[in-house]
């Protein structure tokens, strides 16, 4: 009865609802892992992009319910239990791949499109349009200098320039086992990483899930970034119910399993050097680029090489 009082009662404060609902999350049934307790509580609660702003802080409320211990680090979402959820009026899905493993904020973001095909259109319509509001924030806040859009020109209302008001790079790839045979597409998309002048970029496709997830996996992956980190960070998507929900294990939805376990194949004895090696043997990268991408990301300065083992 108390329980529906306080629903009764906040109708007209859906963010104080939204933070008694959390005091309610550990007597619900969830899965064992805490990591997948996790994502399950989140889905449940992040519906919208209403609910971005406060990510940061609900996070951590979600992990102290499910008692995920500090020597669980491998199942917290990022180091703290904080993700770097940004709100842009008109996106989805915006956030920081900063965080993990040590990686620095500030330097990459991935998330939704920028905008889409007319309403009425034959093709798609996603109904995404960045307003002047979240291309401030794009501008001014996240500071972003590139818009590396991943999507071919027939999903695009203007594919010769970027909505968001800045320096435009289209490398239209297709997702997951894509990556072995679009090959062109791949170098040519982490070629913008190695190039220190493209920062901070904002890397995107349709929904920031699967494209924008294989790449963000290989980027992150080079960097240093645990596979089990990889694997939360690929499934954060599902947050956003827009997109629908994302699952390490999922092999039959989306080829995300495949995708990995075809990258652990390459030689090396971390996933570091493996993704290294899926970059110079099938993509063609110099060693040089493929330093420049991590030395970038990682926000580091002088001759580090080497590296990674190549």
């Amino acid at each position: 009865m108390l329980f529906f009082r306080m629903i009764y009662s906040m109708k007209k404060a859906p963010v104080m609802f939204f933070f008694a609902l959390l005091a309610f999350l550990p007597v619900l049934s969830f899965p064992v892992s805490p990591s997948e307790a996790y994502l399950d509580a989140a889905r449940r609660v992040y519906g919208t992009e209403e609910f971005a702003g406060y990510t940061n802080t609900v996070v951590t409320s979600i992990l102290k319910s499910f008692k995920v211990k500090k020597s669980d680090g491998a199942d917290r979402p990022v180091p703290g239990g904080r993700i770097g959820w940004h709100h842009v009026d008109g996106m989805r899905n915006v956030r920081d791949i900063g965080g993990w493993n040590g990686l620095p904020t500030g330097r990459a973001f991935r998330g939704s499109e920028p905008d889409c095909l007319k309403k009425g259109d034959t093709r798609k319509y996603h109904g995404l349009v960045v307003t002047d509001e979240g291309r401030r924030v794009m501008q001014e806040v996240l500071k972003i200098k590139t818009d590396l859009d991943l999507r071919s020109t027939k999903e695009c209302p203007h594919p010769e320039y970027s909505s968001l008001g800045i320096r435009l790079v289209r490398v239209p790839i297709s997702a997951y086992t894509n990556a072995f045979t679009g090959v062109k597409g791949y170098a040519a998309a982490l070629r913008v990483f190695a190039d220190p002048a493209n920062y901070p970029i904002y890397f995107h496709c349709y929904g920031g899930a699967d494209r924008t997830g294989t790449l963000a996996f290989l980027i992150e992956g080079l960097c240093g970034v645990s596979e089990t980190d990889l694997s939360i960070d690929y499934e954060l998507t599902s947050f956003c119910a827009s997109f629908g929900v994302r699952a390490r294990n999922a092999a039959k939805t989306y080829p995300f399993p495949q995708f990995v376990a075809r990258i652990k194949e390459y030689p090396g004895k971390t996933l570091a050097d493996k993704i290294a090696a899926y970059m110079k043997t099938t993509l063609g990268l110099a060693p040089e680029e493929i330093a420049a991408i991590r030395r970038n990301i990682m926000d580091l300065r002088g001759d580090l090489s080497p590296l990674i083992s190549l």
